[in-house]
């Protein structure tokens, strides 16, 4: 059933150092979640993330900032506590939507990426990789 579903390069490295450093996670789907947890677990992820949410569980899918607004109430942070990272527009809507920071990952350079929403140059990376080499100060303890 998810044979053509992979990990991009570097992300089980990259939920490593968050799980490492005690940084909060989850993952905020317009996927339904239970297919989101099924996904988590087949990749083996499952353990780096403190909730997964779908649109089932706030009414409203991305843009909407519903599902980010319920993650920081279960996590309990505040919006400016968090990033919100993703690798599409609708991501950045939904994140600046709930008041957070965006960040996205590029993952194919080939590929068009218009983005109708702004959003710094420092907050768009190329890889898991380029976000630890970038951010590690952000990210990784003293």
């Amino acid at each position: 059933m998810f044979g053509l579903t992979f990990l991009y390069p570097g992300v089980h490295e990259f939920l490593k150092v968050l799980q490492k450093s005690r940084i909060k996670s989850g993952i905020c789907s317009n996927k339904p979640v239970s297919l989101t947890r099924s996904l988590a677990d087949h990749l083996k992820i499952s353990e780096f993330f403190d909730v997964i949410l779908g649109p089932e569980d706030c009414g409203k899918p991305k843009p909407a900032p519903d599902m980010i607004v319920k993650g920081m109430e279960m996590l309990q942070v505040s919006a400016d506590q968090i990033v919100y990272l993703g690798d599409m527009d609708i991501d950045i809507k939904a994140s600046k939507s709930a008041g957070v920071k965006p960040w996205i990952v590029r993952h194919d350079q080939e590929l068009p990426f218009d983005l109708s929403e702004p959003i710094e140059k420092d907050d768009i990376f190329v890889s898991f990789e380029d976000i630890l080499a970038k951010k590690q100060k952000m990210i990784l303890p003293d």
